[in-house]
């Protein structure tokens, strides 16, 4: 017998800083953000979704899911000049991030 698991509904995109949850947002489960958040931390149903996404005898998409953890470079490049002697003007150093980051 072949178990499906209903995760909801995807009716809007998942939020790119993480989902909320229920407290935060009543439309939560109905507008989609559960599936994403279910999506978002569960390798085992991420794999299951790509299985399907993937696979020629279902979907047969090019797409997959993937979960990345991005890092803000200025609050990183921050902690480090604050942590270390740094000879370097506040001006000097967002012109360094605006570089970095472009």
């Amino acid at each position: 017998m072949i178990k499906v698991q209903y995760l909801g509904p995807l009716r809007s995109y998942p939020s790119r800083v993480g989902a909320t949850r229920a407290e935060q947002n009543p439309s939560w489960l109905s507008d989609g953000q559960h599936a994403w958040d279910i999506l978002r931390n569960n390798p085992s149903v991420r794999v299951a979704v790509n299985e399907w996404l993937g696979n020629t005898n279902k979907l047969d998409t090019p797409y997959r899911l993937e979960r990345r953890e991005l890092i803000d470079l200025r609050a990183v490049m921050n902690t480090i000049w604050s942590t270390r002697p740094c000879y370097v003007t506040w001006r000097q150093r967002e012109r360094l991030l605006s570089r970095s980051l472009s």
